[in-house]
């Protein structure tokens, strides 16, 4: 199954404008989740173009452009969604790290926003994680420890 992303364009553009060797790196993280899955994204196609690294990574892969509120609206929707697709699914959002988190804990989804990336780089290394039952997390992973 290939997976499915959410992705707005403010998300982007924050990813792209930290040009330091570490904001490099993790934009070539995201290209590399991208380049694997359906996107689904607000960018119009005239912010596509105008972003060469944005426009070869959508043109290579599966993606639907959208409308600017259609993925805030799939996350509110997240409340009362069945759809496996859309829980799975990875958003990419425009918001602080605070609401990320929050719409986590919330849904149990994965949310990324743009400022939080270099501290959740383990997601990008293809390997899984396990957790210990004896050590403490943060607390969007108690529920993982049962």
């Amino acid at each position: 199954m290939t997976s499915l992303v959410y992705m707005q364009v403010g998300f982007w553009e924050k990813l792209a404008s930290d040009t330091s060797r570490e904001g490099i790196r993790t934009m070539l993280n995201i290209s590399d989740a991208l380049g694997n899955s359906d996107v689904i994204t607000d960018a119009s196609e005239e912010q596509i173009q105008k972003d060469t690294f944005l426009m070869v990574l959508i043109k290579q892969g599966n993606y639907q452009r959208c409308d600017s509120n259609y993925i805030n609206k799939k996350v509110g929707d997240l409340n009362s969604s069945s759809s496996t697709v859309d829980l799975c699914a990875t958003y990419m959002l425009d918001k602080i790290q605070a609401d990320c988190e929050a719409l986590e804990s919330k849904y149990g989804v994965v949310i990324l926003c743009a400022s939080a990336l270099s501290d959740r780089r383990y997601l990008f290394d293809g390997d899984g994680f396990s957790l210990d039952k004896a050590k403490r997390y943060p607390q969007k992973y108690v529920s993982f420890q049962k």
